[in-house]
Formats: structure tokens, sequence, C-alpha cells
């Protein structure tokens, strides 16, 4: 299963002609977009197996594919998921224009595409550019998983010091604080 089509890695490179003599063909392209697909499926399954757990199926595969069939066609995550895969695919023809037409402006134009794929599966993969693992998750953290950590910019403790107490203690709490309880230094 993959997240887009021919036409659209094929109308990313503008003076491209599909099928032509000096460029890749239909099928090759498509075998590109299964393959990047294959690396989403990976991040996806590995990164949000809970989330995916909670999908009916007999097995690991059947919930997969409900999990995906969830996401609305449109939805932020379709949308994610074919950009992705657009750019993975287009990334992955740089090899074939070098070697077969020789122009570099294709070659540049595939290699920066390239780029982006990366930079959406790191965020997928909830890593950064050096490959660690980031401690508030990855960007899309919350479009594939409802339930994942958010960063937030309210404080992460609510209260008061001591309001779980009975108010009879708050009333001197000195003893609390202090090397020896129940000397006081009046």
């Amino acid at each position: 299963m993959s997240y887009t089509t021919v036409t659209n890695v094929a109308n990313l490179f503008p003076n491209f002609t599909r099928n032509g003599p000096k460029g890749p063909s239909d099928d090759v392209i498509q075998d590109f977009i299964n393959d990047e697909a294959s690396q989403i499926n990976a991040i996806l399954q590995r990164r949000f197996s809970e989330a995916i757990s909670a999908f009916p199926g007999a097995n690991p595969a059947a919930q997969f594919m409900a999990y995906i069939a969830s996401f609305v066609a449109g939805s932020d995550q379709m949308n994610l998921l074919e950009h992705a895969n657009t750019f993975a695919a287009a990334g992955e023809l740089v090899a074939i224009f070098e070697a077969t037409s020789g122009a570099a402006s294709l070659s540049k134009l595939a290699s920066a595409y390239e780029a982006k794929a990366q930079a959406i599966y790191q965020e997928l993969d909830g890593r950064d550019e050096k490959g660690e693992v980031k401690k508030d998750g990855g960007r899309y953290d919350k479009l594939f998983d409802s339930s994942a950590r958010s960063i937030s910019p309210r404080p992460d403790f609510f209260g008061v010091a001591g309001g779980d107490q009975p108010r009879a203690k708050d009333e001197d709490v000195s003893d609390y604080f202090t090397k020896w309880p129940g000397i006081r230094a009046d």
C-alpha cells in the first residue's frame, strides 16, 4: 500500500517526460513509491504500536491496515504520509537521473526532495538530525496517536506546597523544617 501516485512524483519534475527514453518508466517509479511506503509503514508500526494495537484485527498486519484505514482521505495524517511518500520516491530518482540524463538540475532537485523526505521521516520517528531520540517525541506524534504526550505551555505541576496536609499542621510548620524537631529558636 502506497500513499502517493506516479503522477504526483512525476509532477515534481517539470521537464521530465514519463516513460521516455532517458528516464525511468512508470513501473520503476511505482517500485520506488512502494519501497518508500514500506519505510513509512515500518516507522509507524514501531512508533505507534500502542495506538495500532487498539484497532480490531486478528493479527498485527490486520490491525495496522485498520489503523491506516481510519485516516480519512484529505486528513492531516494522509496528507503528511502522501507528502513523505512523494518526496522520498522523488529523491530515489536521483541516481537514475544522474546515470541516464546527466541532468544536474534534475539531480539537484531530487536531492532536495530526498532531504525533505528525510526530515519528515526523522520527525515521524521522533529523532533529531543526529539520529538521537528526542525527549519530547516527534512533531507529528499527536496526529498518529491521540494519547501521545503533548508539550504544553502550561506548568507541569499544579497545587500549593503542603496543600494536601490538614489545616492544623499548616498553622506552625517550623517543626517540619528544623534540624531538631521540638526545639525552637524563639
